[in-house]
């Protein structure tokens, strides 16, 4: 999750980077997708990054 609280400034191709991450890390862990989401959505406040979020889930809770 700390590579969303150290994103604000950064390209999106650090934000897709941390969605492939998390990906990744859900999968390998089996960690709650609802968990996940509330300390994504507790450590983000600008907009852009919560769309970013939102995106990121609606892909994963396809597969």
């Amino acid at each position: 999750m700390l590579i969303y609280e150290y994103m604000p400034n950064k390209s999106l191709n650090f934000f897709l980077f941390g969605e492939k991450f998390l990906h990744t890390y859900i999968i390998k862990h089996n960690i709650i997708a609802t968990f996940i989401i509330h300390t994504a959505i507790a450590s983000i406040t600008r907009g852009q990054q919560i769309l970013t979020i939102r995106k990121f889930f609606n892909r994963y809770n396809k597969k």
